[in-house]
């Protein structure tokens, strides 16, 4: 198997072209790692993205690995054409209802992208605000008649209607600090007040404005990056997410919200995998970036590429151990980043008997 050093500087260059509508070309080194490379973009979930790139651009293949390329673009397009219609009719529901609600993450953030269909759609995510999850849980059952699949008592609870899954969030993000949750609760309800549109199959979707968007995905990132690993194609929705909306960010406020849950360092972390990794220019951020946080930029970076999506590298038959070790692995790595996140981790695990 080839070596994540040798793939991973030419998936970054693929993804980098398609995201912001560059050119790239292959030298017959960079084609015996294909195989490995398209291997690698399915656990990163962004196989879409990448079968996309060399299809626009007339890449060179062979008649089968073109088959392939194009098996993967119409998966993936198939899936997200299924995920708008089921985010226009939930939208509908709660309008009519007169229950407030955002979509996050998921559908909305693929229209930013250049081609919204080929950025690899997963499940439904959305938030009424924390006062509001009966009332949204009333609404689903009496209209769908439903019966919700799994709960995580403090984030969410999980159905499925016509085969697209659904999870309604009590809150949107887990602090294992009881004051950074409160003060991102509140952040969130907060964010309800102020809420935006993006257009989906020409109906206006209810979203959280750029600041508050930026704050939660940098959450939800620095979430699994600790617990478990994230994607690549989460690290595409920041990098477009501060590209798309670099002139309607409140810096002040997001720089006040970061430091009030202890994300602000982490967030510049990610910057710096941004600009690494996606060629994100250094103008479009919110902040300058230090050494420091090169430094932590390249120990997240390395966790990514090791650990892949939700930690398909590691992540094996025993998921509760497999789990278990990486976020302690993480208490070590991460404590002079995050050192009241680490600290309470240990009592959380406990509380939940992890």
């Amino acid at each position: 198997m080839q070596d994540r050093a040798d793939i991973y500087p030419l998936l970054y260059r693929i993804l980098s072209a398609e995201i912001w509508g560059k050119d790239f070309s292959l030298s017959d080194e960079e084609r015996h790692l294909l195989p490995a490379l398209f291997q690698e973009a399915r656990k990163q979930a962004v196989i879409g993205l990448v079968a996309g790139a060399f299809i626009r651009r007339n890449i060179p293949m062979t008649p089968q690995a073109t088959a392939r390329l194009l098996m993967w673009t119409q998966t993936v397009r198939r899936g997200n054409i299924r995920l708008n219609e089921a985010v226009v009719r939930l939208a509908s529901w709660f309008k009519e209802a007169r229950i407030p609600l955002v979509i996050v993450k998921g559908q909305t953030l693929a229209q930013i992208y250049p081609d919204p269909l080929l950025r690899q759609s997963g499940d439904i995510d959305f938030f009424c605000g924390t006062g509001r999850f009966g009332d949204a849980r009333d609404l689903l059952a009496r209209t769908t008649g439903l019966k919700f699949l799994e709960s995580v008592p403090i984030k969410h609870e999980e159905f499925e209607y016509e085969g697209v899954i659904y999870e309604l969030h009590r809150i949107l993000s887990i602090f294992p600090c009881k004051r950074h949750q409160k003060a991102f609760n509140r952040q969130m309800d907060e964010a309800m007040t102020r809420t935006g549109e993006i257009k989906i199959n020409d109906t206006g979707i209810p979203v959280i404005g750029p600041t508050d968007n930026i704050l939660f995905q940098t959450a939800h990132v620095y979430h699994h990056v600790f617990r478990e690993g994230i994607g690549l194609r989460q690290l595409c929705d920041l990098a477009l997410t501060l590209a798309r909306y670099r002139e309607e960010t409140d810096t002040d406020r997001l720089r006040r919200q970061l430091e009030a849950v202890e994300l602000l360092r982490p967030f510049r972390a990610l910057c710096q995998v941004l600009t690494d990794t996606l060629q994100l220019p250094a103008a479009l951020l919110p902040f300058p970036l230090t050494d420091q946080d090169r430094k932590w930029g390249k120990r997240i970076r390395e966790d990514i590429e090791r650990l892949t999506y939700f930690g398909r590298n590691q992540v094996e038959q025993d998921e509760k151990k497999s789990r278990r070790g990486i976020i302690l692995r993480n208490c070590r790595r991460y404590f002079a980043l995050t050192p009241r996140h680490v600290l309470y981790i240990p009592l959380e695990m406990m509380t939940r008997g992890e």
